[in-house]
C-alpha cells in the first residue's frame, strides 16, 4: 500500500476544469472515472483529479509534454486576457 501524501488545493482540478483541459463534456468524465478509465480522487462526494496526473494522461492520449501543459494553462489564458504576455514593441 502505497504512504498517503497531501495534495495542495492547487494540484487538484475539479470536474469542470478537466472537462475544459480534455475538451470532454461532463458527464462523459464521470462516467469514465466510475469505469477507472479515468484517476481521481474523492472528497465526500466530488470528484478531483490530480493536476500531473492528467497531465500524464493527455500524453497518453497522444499530446507531448507541451502541448499537454498548453492545454492546462490556455482555458485559463482566454478567460483572462490580462494573463496573455504582450509583444514586444518593434524596433
Amino acid at each position: 500500500m502505497q504512504p498517503k501524501r497531501s495534495l495542495d488545493k492547487s494540484d487538484l482540478m475539479t470536474v469542470k476544469d478537466l472537462s475544459t483541459y480534455l475538451n470532454m463534456d461532463v458527464d462523459i468524465i464521470i462516467e469514465k472515472c466510475r469505469k477507472g478509465e479515468i484517476p481521481f480522487v474523492k472528497i465526500g462526494t466530488i470528484f478531483r483529479f490530480e493536476r500531473i496526473q492528467m497531465i500524464l494522461l493527455y500524453q497518453q492520449m497522444g499530446f507531448s509534454e507541451t502541448e499537454a501543459i498548453e492545454g492546462m494553462v490556455n482555458p485559463y489564458l482566454q478567460k483572462d486576457p490580462r494573463l496573455i504576455p504582450s509583444k514586444p514593441p518593434d524596433e
